[in-house]
């Protein structure tokens, strides 16, 4: 997936479960990953995807910023 703050690094998600780190993907509903990703370096970015949505955690900062960058694409 495309990191949704905006940056546009391509993120890589490990869904394999016997190896770490490890998301698990729930495909209804729009699709749900757990737990949260959390791009410790470059732009920090911090999230819950749920149901097809990007949930900011409430350590962002300027997160308002980063919805509209991301609904322009």
């Amino acid at each position: 997936m495309v990191c949704p703050c905006g940056c546009r690094t391509v993120l890589h998600l490990n869904l394999i479960a016997d190896q770490r780190p490890c998301w698990y993907l729930n495909r209804q509903g729009g699709g749900s990953l757990t737990p949260s990703v959390w791009r410790r370096d470059n732009c920090g970015a911090h999230f819950w995807f749920r149901g097809g949505r990007v949930y900011w955690t409430p350590d962002q900062p300027h997160t308002l910023m980063r919805d509209l960058r991301l609904w322009r694409g």
